[in-house]
């Protein structure tokens, strides 16, 4: 019997991978995200995606944007954790752990409702998310200025 997790040989790309425009095995984040996201919450748009194959595709970003998304997160992660949780039993990963700092800076989130249906969902996306969101869009102006 054949043991595939064994294999550690370069991987090929995945058709979720080429149509993303992504390096092979890069896209676990977005195909994994694109099959568990839930319809939006927004009003005008609720009823109107029946399945998930309805539903717009997930912007993403990538390489120098997706770089910046990624540093802006960790440097908001720890200014947030020495502001406002200096004293808690937690270290700043507590606030956004790793994976969902990566889903927040691959997938571009118009609102806390589309940010709370990624999987897995960031329990301070309520209390934190408008701000989040905020510093994301001013990475993506900053690169599309310097684009």
């Amino acid at each position: 019997m054949r043991d595939d997790h064994s294999n550690n040989s370069p991987q090929s790309p995945t058709p979720c991978d080429e149509r993303h425009g992504l390096m092979a095995g890069d896209s676990d984040i977005v195909c994994k995200l694109s099959k568990t996201t839930k319809p939006y919450a927004n009003a005008q748009l609720e009823g109107k995606f029946r399945t998930s194959a309805q539903r717009p595709e997930l912007a993403i970003r990538r390489s120098n944007n997706l770089e910046a998304a990624r540093a802006a997160l960790q440097d908001w992660r720890i200014k947030t954790f020495l502001a406002k949780y200096p004293l808690s039993c937690f270290t700043d990963v507590g606030i956004m752990p790793d994976q969902i700092l990566e889903s927040l800076a691959l997938v571009r989130v118009q609102n806390v409702e589309e940010m709370e249906s990624l999987s897995p969902s960031w329990m301070l996306a309520r209390r934190h998310g408008t701000e989040v969101i905020e510093l994301l869009n001013q990475v993506d102006r900053d690169h599309q200025g310097s684009a």
